[in-house]
């Protein structure tokens, strides 16, 4: 089963998130027209910002739609409907977690009281003559629903609980073990496994969260490195893929894709549990505890006009179920037409 260079089983999260500011405030949208503030006192609708990864740079979209822009004598703005040089903006990330987001002419986002403008000079005690340089950091909050799964592209494999570590070496992410929560902790991150223990840097899961268990969020073309608190990566390694922290700098191996985690569940009629174990039929089967083949990934599309939308049930190796002449089918194809679409009606807890 192959899904292909960087293409992971889910869709791939957008970078939402929210600037906060040494003042404690978010960096926030006018109602009407295009400027940015300094004044949100929590994440709302106004306060989520999309960073768009690219190879060298990252273009941010506004909470309004639009992209955020600097201009030559730090103008901040948020107008323009398609990017170009000046809204090309680079993510420089500290020690401490927080970002100082760099403008295409080499000044950087600050924030003056609620004032925020593109011309920050730095934030080093060699800048700090010309501008506090608590002025150009900010802590990042993600604003994303915080169970993803993790994919490292360059071993084509996902993290998942697999004993007491969390090894990357799962074709798909399936089942309950594979799935992370992300904790924020002041502009750090720590990634829980399913069991409710924390990764550590050594590699090690650890019952509460401590200096070891949080990572900073370091993106590069598009994918995020986990930097800890004494500056190395995570990575996996060996045979297991195990994942740990070892070197001081980024390469592929220290990359990891965030995705959309979807409900996974299970089918049962009394005893018997819907599966797809032999061939493409769907039968019943009595099982004490299902395996792989009796999960299905329950994938939405919002967009259908019904009530609550309609629903697709994915396996485990990527097919959808499809009813053709009132008979249930599945397979390994990985595309969906008509026939694989079902709407949900809901009897208390069955369906």
């Amino acid at each position: 089963f192959n899904m292909g260079d960087g293409e992971g089983f889910n869709p791939k999260l957008k970078w939402k998130l929210g600037f906060i500011g040494h003042s404690g405030k978010y960096l926030t949208t006018d109602t009407f027209g295009a400027k940015i503030h300094c004044t949100g006192p929590e994440m709302k609708k106004k306060q989520i910002f999309t960073v768009d990864p690219h190879a060298e740079f990252v273009y941010i979209i506004a909470p309004n739609g639009k992209y955020m822009s600097a201009g030559q004598k730090g103008e901040l703005e948020a107008s323009k409907t398609s990017p170009g040089k000046e809204e090309e903006w680079t993510i420089e990330a500290e020690d401490d977690g927080r970002w100082a987001v760099k403008s295409s002419f080499g000044y950087y986002l600050a924030q003056k009281g609620e004032e925020v403008n593109s011309f920050g000079r730095g934030t080093t005690k060699a800048t700090e003559k010309q501008g506090d340089p608590e002025d150009a950091l900010w802590t990042v909050h993600l604003a994303i629903h915080p169970q993803v799964v993790i994919r490292n592209n360059n071993r084509s494999s996902y993290l998942h609980l697999e004993g007491n570590n969390l090894n990357c070496n799962e074709a798909i992410a399936w089942g309950v073990d594979a799935l992370a929560t992300l904790g924020y902790h002041s502009g750090r991150y720590s990634i829980q496994a399913c069991n409710g223990k924390y990764l550590s840097a050594n590699g090690d899961m650890s019952a509460e969260v401590g200096e070891d268990n949080k990572f900073i969020l370091v993106i590069k073309e598009g994918e995020v490195a986990f930097k800890t608190n004494k500056g190395k990566y995570l990575q996996s390694s060996g045979s297991t893929g195990k994942v740990h922290a070892k070197q001081n700098e980024i390469t592929k191996n220290e990359l990891f894709q965030l995705e959309d985690s979807h409900p996974q569940v299970t089918l049962k009629n009394g005893k018997f549990f819907v599966t797809w174990k032999q061939g493409v039929d769907v039968k019943c089967v009595h099982e004490d505890a299902p395996t792989d083949k009796e999960i299905f990934q329950m994938e939405i599309d919002r967009d259908h006009k019904g009530i609550g939308g309609r629903w697709s049930f994915r396996n485990d190796k990527g097919g959808y179920l499809t009813l053709v002449d009132n008979m249930l089918s599945t397979s390994e194809k990985q595309a969906r037409d008509a026939n694989c679409w079902f709407d949900i009606e809901w009897h208390g807890a069955a369906i």
